[in-house]
């Protein structure tokens, strides 16, 4: 029996999953500023109860406890650039734009503050003065550099702006006449309703002016009037289709209403058509569209639990030299909290920490009950590759398996992926990983039976789409593994294939179809009887379907398992019936 629970738990290690992805936080400080040039640093200033406020989105508290550090420190560009952004977040630009000038006076080339402060003047529709502190920065950076380059693009949008407002043959207003006009002065203040008065007014008079149309339909989703700025901005990009910004705002629009199709569809277009600055904000917004239609939010948390049936849970042998007389079939409660925190967030980059805890207990076999707590970081980039939104995700996690009350094993990974979207059909997904495990016990004989050692794995996973809804699609890929544990049984080479298939069925059902095969060469295998070469067949068959709330969903699960095995001893077939209620907040 002894041997049987041991290959147990080789395999139910297997079954335990790291999770975690994406995040939110501001910093404002480049790491190339000194702290010495400040009276007081970023670090300092990151623990105090302002910082925390500001974090919490707490922006009265946090406005209060900044401006109090103001008067002690007047110097500090940083709390200055802090202050301005707090009062850009609660629409009072004039105030923001004071402080991003003072900011500017103690420090010529404060690039972010110039940035913050080109940026507030295209909220107001002050090309003029916009221009002149991107100009600048473009003095100071690199074109290259990430000032220089932001800046560029923002140059690009104003161009783009400025023309799409010239005057035509009095059918559109220019856009200094805009800048002027009463709708743009109590937009640029934050007051959408009389800014909507205007704007309706301003489009009798002007039925051809794109940014007239543009400014009502975004003016409309200020006021979360989101159903008549749909309307609003689809007659816009029906007068002007060749209006970037047109599109994609209603891609926002779309997308709070979570209409995630239509919403992919605008992002898609400004994509394909635009070269500046919303071709980057689109393939961001692509991407959140392939969270299934949930808005982003700072946090989500899951929760699993299944009960499964299982006709062979310790693996027993098909070959009756190597049975032995116990039962193998078992039921167990399988359960699994996972957990993450955006807690950083700037502008193309996302870290995220991540807990997950997953148990199993078993009805029969109380000596395979196992506890597994874990966690991790990871950090998700988001860039454009040969013109395609592409995603770089890395993680660094670790996590401890108990069985019963004892250790049994620990694991510290880190992973890589790369997530491109190639185009709107085919996404493929390049991952590798580095795991060392640690066993709390060497085995019988150590130089063959000791488990610890590193793995090198490494994975192509594609997925193809067959329809626009994104409910019909298959997957297919390839996967290889590289064991060197310090006992020699355990060291091997494994090469595997998957393919599957999701597909809808009727109403809210969805099926999904798996099918994996993983050759496992143990080619240093020294143990009676000699040579170990494990070939297993895995089918997986998931019926799904959500319940009452959107937030719940109901599984019933079929799994066949094969191993055919040069080594008797590890030749078996197992069935496993699952039900399980998932549910994701």
């Amino acid at each position: 029996m002894t041997l049987f629970v041991s290959k147990t738990q080789e395999r139910h290690r297997s079954r335990l999953v790291f999770g975690a992805v994406l995040a939110t936080l501001l910093v404002l400080q480049p790491s190339f500023l000194r702290a010495a040039e400040e009276p007081i640093s970023l670090e300092e200033i990151s623990k105090t109860q302002a910082a925390k406020f500001f974090v919490e989105k707490k922006y009265q508290d946090s406005l209060h406890e900044f401006e109090k550090m103001e008067q002690q420190y007047p110097q500090s560009g940083i709390i200055k650039r802090y202050l301005a952004s707090l009062y850009n977040a609660l629409n009072q630009w004039e105030k923001a734009i004071l402080k991003l000038e003072e900011a500017i006076q103690i420090k010529k080339d404060d690039l972010i503050a110039r940035q913050m402060l080109g940026d507030i003047y295209v909220k107001q529709v002050n090309f003029e003065k916009a221009q002149e502190q991107f100009e600048m920065i473009q003095q100071q950076d690199d074109p290259k550099g990430r000032f220089g380059d932001y800046a560029r693009k923002r140059l690009e949008t104003i161009q783009q702006m400025t023309q799409a407002g010239a005057s035509e043959t009095g059918h559109r207003m220019s856009t200094q006449d805009f800048m002027k006009s009463e709708a743009a002065q109590t937009f640029a203040k934050g007051d959408f309703k009389k800014a909507l008065e205007s704007l309706d007014q301003l489009v009798l008079e002007y039925p051809e002016d794109p940014l007239i149309h543009r400014f009502r339909g975004i003016t409309l989703m200020r006021l979360n009037q989101n159903k008549a700025a749909t309307e609003a901005l689809k007659e816009g990009t029906r007068k002007f289709p060749d209006n970037v910004a047109m599109h994609y705002y209603l891609a926002q629009v779309y997308f709070s209403l979570k209409k995630m199709e239509e919403a992919r569809k605008e992002f898609r277009w400004v994509i394909e058509h635009d070269e500046a600055s919303y071709r980057f904000k689109a393939q961001q917004g692509m991407f959140m569209t392939l969270g299934g239609g949930k808005p982003p939010k700072p946090w989500s948390l899951g929760v699993s639990q299944a009960y499964e049936f299982d006709t062979n849970a310790i693996y027993k042998p098909t070959d009756e030299a190597y049975r032995v007389s116990a039962d193998q079939n078992s039921g167990r409660y399988a359960t699994l909290f996972t957990g993450t925190y955006q807690a950083y967030h700037k502008g193309r980059w996302f870290v995220t920490p991540d807990l997950f805890y997953a148990q199993n207990i078993y009805n029969d076999f109380n000596n395979l009950n196992n506890f597994t707590p874990g966690g991790g970081l990871s950090g998700l980039c988001a860039f454009s590759l040969f013109g395609k939104p592409t995603f770089l995700n890395l993680r660094e996690g670790g996590s401890a398996t108990y069985l019963k009350r004892s250790l049994y094993s620990s694991a510290n990974a880190f992973s890589a992926s790369l997530i491109s979207n190639l185009n709107k059909w085919f996404r493929t997904n390049l991952t590798y990983r580095w795991t060392y495990t640690n066993f709390h016990s060497d085995g019988s004989s150590a130089v063959l039976t000791n488990q610890d050692g590193h793995t090198h794995s490494a994975s192509i996973l594609n997925t193809v789409y067959m329809n626009d809804a994104r409910t019909l699609y298959g997957t297919f890929g390839y996967d290889y593994e590289f064991a060197d544990t310090r006992g020699r049984n355990y060291i091997k080479s494994m090469n595997g294939a998957r393919a599957g298939l999701h597909f809808p069925i009727l109403e809210k059902v969805e099926g999904d179809f798996g099918f994996v095969y993983k050759n496992s060469d143990y080619f240093k295998y020294d143990s009676a009887p000699p040579k170990r070469r494990d070939i297993i067949y895995t089918l997986t068959t998931d019926l799904s379907r959500p319940l009452f709330w959107d937030w719940m969903t109901a599984h019933l699960i079929y799994i066949f398992e094969d191993s055919r095995a040069r080594n008797n001893a590890y030749e078996y077939f197992r069935h496993v019936i699952a039900a399980k209620l998932a549910a994701q907040f």
